[in-house]
């Protein structure tokens, strides 16, 4: 390679690297803006000054408010299912497994409370309406959790870890179970509606708990008790 391409790369590099961190800049102001004021309140001059840019540079990355919103939903799910793909690899007990999965998840969603809020207003855990750019986007990111949580339960059930029946159903009692908790903690909610009859809330070791006794297989005893 000679000296001039060589030069040229180097600048290319740099340029790409300054490119890639004002974007990065951006998706965090976005976030912090979405997560605490939602999708339809925020504007695009308000993330502009918090990333201290003008708005019209806002378009050099993103075509508009909806593509900018997608965007970050998809820089933190992305992270957020390539632990999920790393932690379902380890060679562990489904159960260990799955309880470690919820303290990652939760641990993630304490990480970006911003992102937090705003995913679970966003979301569903039933089908979405796909002519919504925004539920269709985010889609496949729940149908691979769901793949990849039916196949533990299913490993799970086969080594006598979880209750018996349809494991897709399982991924998606778990699934609901987990939202279900994440939209009531305080921390990730902040002074959401959603959240202001929420008290005492539960401790996570107690929802662990109540994990083992909603998924775990009756003993003896119990199913004894219940025929």
């Amino acid at each position: 390679m000679g000296e001039p391409t060589r030069v040229a790369g180097q600048r290319e590099r740099r340029r790409y690297g300054r490119k890639e961190l004002s974007r990065q800049d951006i998706l965090d102001a976005a976030e912090h803006v979405f997560g605490l004021k939602g999708y339809h309140e925020a504007s695009l001059q308000e993330i502009a000054e918090r990333a201290e840019f003008s708005t019209s540079a806002l378009y050099r990355f993103f075509d508009n408010k909806e593509a900018l919103f997608i965007g970050v939903l998809a820089r933190r799910g992305d992270d957020l299912m390539q632990g999920m793909r790393e932690l379902f690899a380890l060679s562990c007990p489904p159960r260990q497994k799955l309880h470690q999965f919820v303290d990652y998840a939760i641990s993630f969603y304490h990480q970006h409370p911003n992102y937090g809020r705003l995913f679970l207003r966003s979301s569903s855990t039933a089908a979405p309406n796909l002519e919504s750019t925004v539920e269709a986007e985010g889609y496949h990111r729940l149908q691979e959790a769901r793949t990849l949580l039916t196949q533990l339960f299913l490993e799970g059930q086969h080594c006598g870890e979880f209750v018996s029946g349809d494991p897709a159903v399982l991924a998606r009692l778990f699934i609901g179970l987990i939202t279900a908790y994440l939209a009531a903690d305080s921390e990730i909610m902040a002074d959401d509606a959603d959240v202001r009859d929420v008290h005492e809330g539960i401790s996570l070791v107690h929802f662990h708990v109540i994990l083992d006794r909603t998924l775990a297989p009756p003993s003896d005893a119990a199913r004894a008790k219940h025929h």
